[in-house]
Parts: C-alpha cells; structure tokens; sequence
C-alpha cells in the first residue's frame, strides 16, 4: 500500500470515529450510551458530555470484565471530576449494559 493510499485510509477512519463520536453525544441528550472503548474501557455518554470508565477485559477467564471503581472520572469535554452520584449513575448504567450483553462482571477497588 502507497503512502499517500495509507494516509487517506487513515483519515477515512479518523473521520468515520469522529462521526460516531458525535452521534453518541447526540443520542444521550434523550438517554445515557454506554459503549466500549478501545480494548478495556467503556464509554459512558450523558446530556452531551462523556467520560472513558476504566476496566480491563479478561480473556477465558471468570469474571470476564473487571470495572475500577477507585480510578478517578473525569468528564471529557470539561475536565471536571464526577460527584458522587454522577459516579453511582455511570456505575449503574455500565452494570445494566453488561447485564443486557451477558458479560460476566465484577467491580474492583484497585486501582
């Protein structure tokens, strides 16, 4: 693959993210989105701002996704921490989206 080709290619695809990107943020103006993200972490989306809850996907093994609970969130479009309760609502939905996909799962105070 030429150079040129490749950098398109890649464009093409930092495009096509973005796109998805802000079509998340417009759906949880109606509803929160959780999604995954990247390899371990999840995305929660909610009234137009977002924040990458960490975990860890483990492979063949029981549970098979572990959610840190003690990492600190922080809204992406502000930098500002999540209170207390804008912690217990994103824990809440990302326990019933992996509920709804039959992911075994676990919370950890780790990290």
């Amino acid at each position: 693959m030429s150079t040129r080709l490749r950098n398109w290619f890649f464009v093409f695809l930092d495009r096509l993210d973005a796109a998805k990107e802000r079509r998340f943020l417009r759906q949880s103006f109606s509803r929160p989105v959780v999604r995954c993200y990247q390899r371990d972490d999840l995305k929660y989306y909610d009234k137009g701002y977002s924040v990458i809850v960490p975990g860890e996907l483990m492979a063949g093994r029981k549970p098979e996704r572990i959610i840190y609970r003690r990492s600190p969130l922080v809204w992406e479009q502000n930098g500002q921490q999540l209170t207390l309760d804008e912690q217990e609502r994103v824990f809440h939905f990302v326990g019933n989206y992996l509920d709804q996909k039959k992911i075994n799962w676990a919370f950890s105070d780790e990290k």
